[in-house]
Parts: C-alpha cells; structure tokens; sequence
C-alpha cells in the first residue's frame, strides 16, 4: 500500500521531500552564495533544479 501512496504521490505531483535531500539543498544553497557571484547564482539555482528534476524523472520512468 505505501508504494502505491507513493507512486500516486509522484502522479499527482505530491509528493514529500526526503530530509536528506532538503539538507542537501540548504548546503548547496549556502556554497552557492558564498562562492558564486551574485548576478549568477539564480541562473546556477535553476539550473541544478531543473537537471535534479530531469535525472528524478528518468529514474522514475525508469522503473517503469
């Protein structure tokens, strides 16, 4: 039952973030501002959401 919780979560777009990966993201976020020069640090945020995005994605179509 939790794997189909899960799966409609990711169908409906629901889906819980895992803390692991929300640490990792303040992490990210914190270097990013300490070493990336202002003007290109949402140019940078976005692309590393979008590429997380992409690589979530074909992993979940993967299993498929």
């Amino acid at each position: 039952m939790k794997i189909i919780e899960v799966l409609y979560g990711f169908w409906t777009g629901n889906r819980t973030e895992n803390p692991r990966n929300r640490k990792s993201w303040v992490q990210l976020e914190k270097e990013i501002k300490e070493t990336v020069p202002q003007d290109k640090q949402e140019i940078l945020t976005r692309m590393i959401e979008d590429h997380s995005d992409s690589v979530e994605y074909s992993g979940f179509v993967a299993g498929f």
